[in-house]
């Protein structure tokens, strides 16, 4: 079929309600709309551009039991992009299984009644068209990968690395059914890939995947296949590239405030049947925008919005008061800045310092000596200190 061109996003997000505020006239929380018009954007921007489909690799939604109006804000650029007989192909993160009740359907069954739109419930490639392939791995379940029996006895961390051979050998089926005469083919992956970095205030700062995640990580050599022109993942927030033809999508609008200044897009990637490594642009999305202020000693609250001049109009704003500050001043900080027209306001203040004695550490002390130390002083002692020691001293090997 020559070249095809896909847009691809993932962890939409499209209810959740960090950092938001209810809207007076309906109810809304103000980041639903954000990620609302975010999606629809993405959505026409793939008509516009004329786009052979579109891929939503999983965590559309913030758990597996969304309200219906969030199921409709979803169905709204599917409806979209089934008028403009732009097919749409969908499948499960890992956030479509939180809350879900065992045996039920994933909420993206919502969308399987709109033309056009191919909800993936298992591992498979989709046709498209003319002939684009492209093989969808969904979030790799322990429960749907892994036999029980085979996982008694296990550690944690070995189930994990159970789960993730499992995955990486369905990838290789998956390369195995794509076939190079029929068109250009890529992978869609919501998934774990240890060179990956993320950014995230839940996850720690940049750091390997692997210092960070209970959870299977796979290795990128286990999906940049031969097979695929391109790999497209999700799952980490923050857009990268990792190998030649790897690219993690990263979330289409800004969640928290390790977002700010982060580029936030969709990818629109062109692919070719000669077997090249796709093209990717990035389609910067109308992402809300995050803005951190330091306010400094002696500053009133009507000099704050100055400080961020033409950062603050529609911004989430985090204002970092100075050590001290009274709740009065924080109060004053919250008004002037919602006059000045900001979106959501988060007041930040240094932690309080402890006073009293606190134990000294020699550079020879070892790492469990240390936490004995730690336990001590901050209380824990009997079974709880031995627990906890026990635990990191299996931990430390």
């Amino acid at each position: 079929m020559g070249q095809a061109r896909v847009v691809v996003t993932g962890d939409v997000h499209i209810d959740h309600t960090r950092h938001s505020r209810l809207r007076p006239g309906d109810g809304r929380p103000s980041s639903w709309e954000s990620s609302w018009r975010v999606w629809q954007w993405i959505c026409q921007q793939a008509v516009e551009l004329e786009a052979d489909a579109v891929v939503l690799a999983g965590d559309a939604y913030v758990n597996g039991w969304p309200r219906p109006e969030a199921g409709e804000m979803l169905a709204d650029g599917a409806r979209l992009l089934s008028a403009a007989k732009v097919p749409l192909v969908v499948f499960d993160g890992n956030h479509e299984y939180i809350n879900r009740p065992y045996g039920h359907r994933s909420p993206l069954e919502r969308l399987a009644d709109i033309e056009h739109v191919r909800v993936v419930r298992e591992p498979d490639v989709v046709v498209i068209g003319d002939g684009l392939q492209i093989a969808c791995l969904p979030w790799p379940r322990r429960t749907m990968l892994v036999d029980p029996a085979s996982a008694d006895g296990l550690s944690p961390d070995e189930v994990d690395e159970l789960v993730a051979g499992r995955a990486a050998e369905l990838v290789e089926q998956l390369a195995g059914r794509v076939d190079p005469g029929r068109g250009p083919a890529m992978l869609a992956a919501h998934a774990t890939v240890g060179d990956a970095v993320v950014g995230s205030d839940r996850r720690g700062s940049e750091l390997s995947l692997a210092q960070l995640f209970c959870e299977p990580t796979l290795a990128l050599a286990d999906v940049e296949l031969d097979a695929f022109q391109h790999v497209a993942l999700a799952h980490i927030h923050r857009r990268q590239q990792l190998g030649e033809r790897t690219w993690y999508v990263g979330s289409p609008d800004r969640l928290d405030f390790s977002d700010a200044g982060v580029e936030k897009a969709a990818s629109l990637v062109s692919i070719d049947d000669d077997g090249s490594p796709g093209a990717v642009t990035a389609l910067a999305t109308p992402a809300r925008r995050f803005a951190v202020v330091t306010v400094p000693d002696g500053a009133s609250a009507a000099d704050v919005p100055g400080l961020l001049g033409e950062l603050l109009a529609g911004a989430v704003v985090r204002a970092e008061l100075p050590a001290g500050a009274d709740q009065r001043l924080a109060v004053e900080i919250r008004r002037s800045l919602d006059a000045a027209g900001a979106a959501s306001v988060v007041l930040a203040t240094p932690p309080a310092v402890r006073h009293g004695d606190r134990p000294v550490l020699s550079d020879e002390l070892t790492p469990l000596d240390g936490l004995r130390m730690w336990l001590t002083a901050n209380g824990y002692d009997g079974q709880d200190a031995d627990r906890l020691m026990a635990r990191a001293a299996e931990l430390l090997g």
